[in-house]
């Protein structure tokens, strides 16, 4: 779920995964059950994304 104000771009959000307002994520793959939090930035390169392993808050 990627709430209101939220940016996602370039990236893959598994299942389950909630992008919560006003936080960026961009060149980042998210496993199943992250949250990035209210007003996060997640960002890697296009040659090195960020990955987020499963059942994690950031």
């Amino acid at each position: 779920k990627v709430e209101k104000g939220a940016e996602v771009r370039n990236s893959i959000v598994m299942e389950d995964g909630k992008i919560m307002e006003n936080s960026s994520v961009c060149y980042a793959i998210t496993d199943k059950n992250v949250t990035v939090t209210k007003g996060r930035t997640i960002s890697g390169y296009e040659s090195y994304p960020v990955v987020i392993v499963k059942d994690k808050t950031v």
